[in-house]
């Protein structure tokens, strides 16, 4: 499904204005597009009046290329919820509105949804990656046939799903290999319909079930849903078989980041306790979920029937049907229950139907032990998730790890100076500084409001003026060239230096500057939205049949409004300032911006969300405890170092080796290392890091493939 020239103009037009920089970049990079992205990005800057418009066509021109523009608008356009002029310009565009009828009503309902609840958004990022797709190769009849269905995650590597999707399970041939498989960020594309072709799909995860895959279930009733009167056989029969099946998977996939780089595990949806007043009519019902093998969706409703035998609930969706195994949650996220059928009695489908999740949690408690305590721990990420697919492994660098991975669990607690201000030591080439970046892009990019800038090193120079510092600062924010007309005038500087008039420059970078960026940035990063008026226009669009939340939101008095921030944070990375310092008024400025002249307590303001990474130089009008330093010295990896990236590796793919042989394969590595360099030390470009990063790449590889397991 591919859009046209002058949809994909109109786009880029409303991505530029609208987006943070990076987002659509980070889309390209997930689906991996493309090897190299900055020289993409050279390319079409050259001769570019808009910088920001030209990137944003060239990303798009690209994921349109390979059928993805249009699922990639489709989740801007729920991520943009706030702005409904970027929801005018993408709306038409996104995948629903294209196929249009049924789909496109879902769209809409899914916008109001997302209209009147702002936790869906945070939803949809959190709790979006723990749902999976089932996907199995049956037998019918002689025939190779495809089923699928819906589960998540309630362990580390334990799924819960309707034990008739996982039917054709049981009926393979003893010498038969199972083929069922769950399907993890399964967010874009068409519907999975041949299992054969699983694993040539990109930007998703395929974990096969364990070959004891079954841990304990529930039968499930052929006649499920498509009775109205009940006879007690019936409901004992209702109360006894619930189905659903707790399948374990081949890997601990909820112990694993969404993607390699990242520093937080998947995780999986914890259990809470479910109150009666969950299944009161009227109660609110979301669920995410994949139809028939599509892409995931949500989708909302409300309950309006519990049938006698007290284990069943039926909603009405408002939208798509449902499909089996899905998670239903109430209006706090939590779940209450698993949609197994259609509830049907007089013929036509009047509702969905789920099992109470009251009545499978006491079943499958014992079996989830210490799992019902969801894991979202931080752990060193052992890898970056590269734009080109090569492998790049991170030898130590706890230092930086724990200094970003403090930085994105802060919450409102007061900063120590050190926490927002990293700084490397050392200045051999090849010693990893620059590596930095790419370890930070790789740990951040989970989070969209998060903001990378780079300045310096072999991409972007840094700039000597202090106007094209800024310009340049400015520009990676997103903000229109038209807000630095009022950039303030550099005074001049014909009088001698030491006299006091000559001093003007001095104060123009250190403070006139500072004061007005700052003002400038807080001022782009709020975003104030009337939601009471957005929901008026969704009444007068749709009348009588807007949701019910929505009819309340367009009356509400006084007018809802919601304020929020276009970022939550941003990391300015300075690169080789060993090589490239900064000029005397950038770097007044640099120290005005941090706040170096006055008490971390007092900085309350957009300073405070600003993280600073200094490459190859510790400032110097920062005493050393105001700032995180890491050194970094061009030698062979330490033994430990190099034995956590094989461990974690290996981790990911359970694949079991004793200390005594992790040790001796570690020395044999290093050994060649340090052999080779010896010998070849005058011939070679290649570091004592660089060249570690190739064997041990060259070894995790050939024991995945040895596995079956992909990178």
């Amino acid at each position: 499904m591919k859009l046209k020239a002058e949809d994909l103009k109109n786009l880029a037009e409303a991505c530029a204005r609208y987006l943070n920089p990076g987002r659509l970049e980070r889309f390209v990079l997930e689906a991996r597009l493309v090897e190299d992205i900055e020289a993409l990005k050279k390319r079409h800057l050259v001769g570019a009046a808009d910088v920001s418009l030209a990137l944003s066509m060239a990303f798009l021109e690209l994921l349109n290329e390979h059928d993805l523009a249009c699922d990639v608008v489709e989740k801007l356009y729920f991520e943009m919820s706030w702005s409904p002029d970027f929801q005018a310009a993408a709306g038409p565009h996104t995948r629903s509105a294209r196929l249009g009828g049924k789909n496109h009503q879902a769209l809409l309902q899914r916008r109001d949804h997302f209209l009147s609840d702002e936790k869906l958004s945070s939803a949809v990022g959190e709790l979006g990656p723990r749902v999976c797709c089932i996907v199995g190769e049956i037998d019918d009849m002689g025939v190779s046939a495809t089923t699928s269905g819906t589960g998540f995650l309630v362990g580390p590597d334990l799924v819960l799903t309707s034990r008739h999707v996982v039917a054709g399970a049981w009926r393979r041939r003893p010498d038969e290999d199972l083929k069922f498989c769950a399907v993890f960020d399964f967010t874009s594309g068409e519907e999975i319909s041949d299992y054969c072709k699983l694993q040539s799909m990109t930007s998703v995860r395929v974990v096969k079930f364990h070959k004891d895959w079954l841990v304990v279930s529930s039968d499930a009733i052929d006649w499920d849903g498509k009775r109205d009167q009940l006879s007690q056989q019936d409901i004992d029969d209702l109360r006894g078989k619930l189905d659903f099946a707790l399948i374990r998977l081949a890997e601990a996939v909820g112990d694993r980041p969404v993607r390699p780089g990242y520093l937080r595990p998947r995780g999986w949806l914890s259990f809470e306790p479910v109150s009666p007043t969950d299944y009161r009519n009227g109660s609110r019902v979301i669920m995410p979920q994949h139809p028939g093998g599509s892409p995931r969706t949500w989708d909302f409703g409300r309950v309006c029937r519990l049938p006698p035998c007290n284990t069943r609930m039926v909603s009405e969706i408002e939208s798509m049907q449902g499909t089996s195994g899905a998670p239903c949650l109430n209006s706090d996220l939590r779940v209450i229950g698993v949609h197994n059928a259609y509830y049907a009695p007089n013929g036509p489908a009047e509702g969905n139907q789920a099992i109470r999740f009251d009545a499978i949690v006491p079943l499958i408690r014992n079996a989830l032990g210490n799992s019902v305590l969801n894991g979202s721990g931080y752990r060193r990420a052992w890898r970056i998730d590269a734009a080109d697919r090569a492998l790049s492994p991170i030898f130590g660098r706890g230092v930086l790890q724990d200094w970003i991975n403090q930085s994105l669990t802060v919450e409102d607690r007061p900063l120590s100076r050190s926490e927002r201000i990293y700084a490397t030591e050392g200045q051999a080439p090849g010693c990893g500084k620059t590596f930095t970046t790419e370890i930070l892009k790789s740990a951040t990019g989970a989070q969209a409001t998060n903001i990378v800038v780079v300045l310096g090193g072999d991409t972007e120079l840094l700039p000597d003026r202090l106007e094209d510092f800024v310009t340049a600062l400015a520009e990676a924010y997103g903000i229109p060239q038209s807000e630095l007309e009022n950039m303030p005038v550099r005074p001049g500087t014909e009088l001698p230096r030491e006299s006091d008039d000559g001093d003007k420059v001095d104060r123009w970078a250190s403070h006139k500057m500072v004061s007005w960026f700052t003002a400038l940035l807080e001022k782009h990063r709020l975003r104030t939205v009337n939601r009471t008026e957005q929901a008026k226009a969704v009444v007068d669009l749709m009348g009588t049949g807007a949701p019910e939340e929505i009819r309340k939101l367009a009356t509400a008095v006084p007018d809802v409004i919601e304020r929020g921030n276009r970022w939550s944070r941003t990391w300015i990375a300075l690169d080789d300032l060993n090589v490239r310092s900064m000029s005397s008024h950038v770097k007044s400025f640099v120290s005005g911006l941090i706040g170096a002249d006055i008490m971390e307590s007092s900085i309350r303001d957009v300073r405070k969300d600003i993280r600073w990474l200094f490459l190859g130089y510790v400032p110097d009008f920062l005493m050393n405890e105001d700032v995180t330093i890491e050194h970094l010295e061009n030698t062979l990896p330490s033994v430990e170092a190099v034995k956590a990236v094989f461990s974690s590796a290996y981790q990911d793919c359970d694949l079991e080796i004793t200390d005594e042989a992790l040790a001796s394969q570690v020395d044999t590595l290093l050994a060649n290392v340090e052999l080779f360099l010896t010998r070849m030390r005058d011939e070679t470009p290649e570091t004592a890091l660089s060249l570690c990063q190739e064997l041990v790449s060259y070894k995790i590889k050939r024991d995945y493939e040895g596995q079956g397991r992909a990178l």
